[in-house]
């Protein structure tokens, strides 16, 4: 009989990989059970995944829209599951988890576990909206579990999944929650001037950053547009934009007033929410996002788009504010009402301390492991007794 046992995480992103996905894969270790990571082979991942404990290999995952690459990926994985013959194959991402389900149902893998980082469908309308429900129903059908970060997305994902099919979420929320190490012990205006200084900021500058990509469902359009409205010419308020190139700042706007930074890459992001005021995420759809997540820890007040997802976090007026998705207006409104309440703007970051520490690691890790044993267990109890059978019968 040839056997089945570990687990395979799957996930295209290698910095993905590294900041959510080794927590989970190195708790079930811990635990006692076999975990690895597979990681798409891109340019540079050797930089994301350095220091890694667990181990990786490479596979690619992710689903393009090159149907002849996106057949190459689905027989690489084919053949790299046929070989590592997992018990589990837990699937990260929207994007990246429709080819190892898919490839993970024919090799008959016992347990297939979706989880959902974020409902992208629900942030776009027309023809693509319909394209993403489809992908998101397929992942859902191939999956024999599936789990999401965040409550507020059951209803998103219930629509298009099998009816009785339950939706988890581990927890409060999120994908592995917040190290202890990543809390501010205090908020000490010490730290933040220490922190601003080796940015060349201010003590009375209004500190704002961006963290994320380029990208239009990401809301750095309207970012920079609200930005370059409010505050071009008032030198005491910054953006700081991490991920971001000064090429993408320029695409958006040509001439950034001199108060916008963008960073780029920016591996050790402590410095930059214990410098900051508020964190910045007007997006169309979120899953639960740990930029507000982050920056909460160390004391920044949130502000982000009324959508699922941040809602798991705001609580309108006592830790941060909500926008209307998109509406470069009500942003330059809320930004606009965070500057003229400086002390208001300190209380809402005090108050997103408290709320981080409902996240922390072990409340979303502790939930996983009891899942995790239980779904192994019943699989692994399960294929032994299937190939019993099948040696009686023979």
């Amino acid at each position: 009989m040839k056997t089945r046992h570990g687990i395979v995480h799957i996930i295209f992103h290698p910095l993905a990989a590294r900041r959510f996905v080794e927590p989970l894969a190195q708790a079930l270790i811990d635990d006692g059970m076999e975990a690895e990571i597979w990681v798409q082979p891109v340019k540079g991942a050797e930089v994301f995944l350095a220091g890694l404990k667990v181990p990786v290999k490479f596979c690619p995952s992710n689903l393009g829209f090159n149907p002849l690459k996106a057949a190459t990926t689905f027989f690489a994985l084919l053949g790299q599951l046929k070989q590592r013959r997992p018990l589990v194959v837990h699937a990260h991402l929207f994007r990246g988890s429709f080819l190892p389900l898919l490839a993970s149902f024919f090799c008959r893998v016992p347990v297939r576990i979706y989880h959902n980082h974020g409902v992208s469908y629900v942030g776009y309308r027309g023809l693509l909206r319909v394209i993403l429900m489809l992908i998101e129903a397929a992942n859902c059908r191939l999956a024999t579990h599936v789990a999401t970060v965040n409550e507020s997305l059951r209803p998103a994902l219930q629509a298009v999944a099998p009816a009785g099919l339950p939706i988890i979420v581990f927890g409060p929320g999120s994908v592995c929650g917040l190290a202890p190490s990543e809390y501010a012990e205090t908020l000490d205006p010490a730290r933040k001037a220490e922190a601003r200084m080796d940015l060349g900021l201010n003590d009375n500058d209004l500190v704002l950053v961006y963290i994320g990509r380029p990208h239009v469902h990401k809301g750095f359009p309207v970012t920079i547009e609200a930005f370059d409205r409010l505050f071009a010419a008032d030198p005491k308020v910054k953006l700081l934009i991490c991920g971001c190139s000064p090429v993408d700042v320029a695409r958006v706007c040509p001439q950034p007033p001199p108060g916008i930074r963008a960073l780029g890459y920016v591996n050790d992001l402590h410095p930059i929410y214990r410098a900051a005021d508020a964190v910045l995420l007007p997006s169309l759809y979120e899953g639960l996002p740990y930029s507000l997540l982050e920056g909460a820890a160390q004391g920044c007040a949130m502000i982000a788009s009324q959508i699922p997802g941040p809602d798991a976090l705001i609580e309108e007026g006592k830790n941060g504010l909500f926008i209307i998705p998109g509406d470069v207006d009500d942003l330059v409104r809320a930004l606009n009402q965070i500057d003229q309440n400086r002390e208001e703007l300190k209380m809402m970051g005090a108050a997103a301390l408290e709320k981080a520490l409902e996240f922390r690691r072990e409340r979303i890790i502790v939930p996983y492991l009891a899942f995790m044993r239980e779904v192994v267990a019943a699989a692994d109890s399960r294929f032994r007794t299937e190939n019993t059978g099948d040696r009686l019968a023979a």
